[in-house]
C-alpha cells in the first residue's frame, strides 16, 4: 500500500528557556526540610556522592556515568528518570559479568562439545556468549574452565555465590533489579 503522505505534526522548537524548565513532576520532588524541590545544584551535588569503586572497569564506569547524567536531565524531562534507571541496570548487568570474568585467568580453556579444548586471552563474557551461540548451532555446549557457561546473567549471579564473591542477599537484590530492567526493555506500552 502506497503511504498517504499524512503525517503528525511537526512538534514544536522549544526556546532554550523553555528546554531547560524544570519538568513538573519533577517538581513534585521535594526536600523535607524546606519542602521546595532542590536546585539542580543540589542534584548534582548529591548525585557526585554516589562513587564506584576503584576496580570497576572503565566500560562500566562509563554506563553509570550516562545513568547519573540521564538522572540529573530528569530535572528537566521526567521520562529520563526511567531511562537513567535502565542505564544504571545496565551497568550494574556489564559489572556483574566483568566482575565474573575477573575471576577467570588471563587465558582460560574453552570446549565446545567434544572438540579439543582451545586456550583464550583476554576473555569477555561476550565474546564467549558468541562462541556459546555458534556451539549451540552444532548442539554442542561450551565449557569454560572446565564447566558449563554461565550464558544468562541470573546464572552468572550464581557462580558469583557458589565463588562466595556475593552473598546470596545481593544476589536476590540483583534478580530483583534485572527482572525490572527486563519488564522495562520489553514494553508493549
Amino acid at each position: 500500500m502506497e503511504d498517504q503522505g499524512i503525517y503528525e505534526p511537526a512538534d514544536p522548537v522549544l526556546s532554550p528557556e523553555e528546554l531547560l524548565r524544570m519538568h513538573p513532576l519533577s517538581a513534585l520532588f521535594v526536600r523535607v526540610d524546606t519542602e521546595m524541590a532542590p536546585s539542580l545544584e543540589e542534584v548534582e551535588q548529591k548525585l557526585s556522592t554516589i562513587c564506584l569503586r576503584t576496580s570497576v572497569p572503565e566500560s562500566v564506569r562509563r554506563t553509570f556515568r550516562l545513568s547519573r547524567r540521564l538522572y540529573l536531565f530528569a530535572y528537566f524531562e521526567y521520562e529520563f528518570f526511567t531511562v537513567s534507571q535502565h542505564y544504571a541496570l545496565l551497568a550494574l548487568e556489564a559489572a556483574v559479568y566483568s566482575r565474573w570474568i575477573s575471576d577467570l585467568p588471563s587465558e582460560i580453556t574453552v570446549q565446545a562439545g567434544s572438540d579439543e579444548p582451545c586456550r583464550m586471552r583476554a576473555p569477555t563474557h561476550k565474546k564467549l556468549y558468541d562462541l556459546w551461540i555458534q556451539s549451540k548451532k552444532k548442539h554442542k555446549v561450551l565449557k569454560v574452565e572446565g564447566k558449563d557457561f554461565p550464558n544468562s546473567v541470573f546464572k552468572v549471579l550464581e557462580r558469583l555465590v557458589a565463588r562466595r564473591l556475593i552473598t546470596t542477599e545481593q544476589q536476590d537484590r540483583m534478580k530483583a533489579a534485572f527482572h525490572l530492567r527486563n519488564d522495562m526493555s520489553h514494553l508493549e506500552s
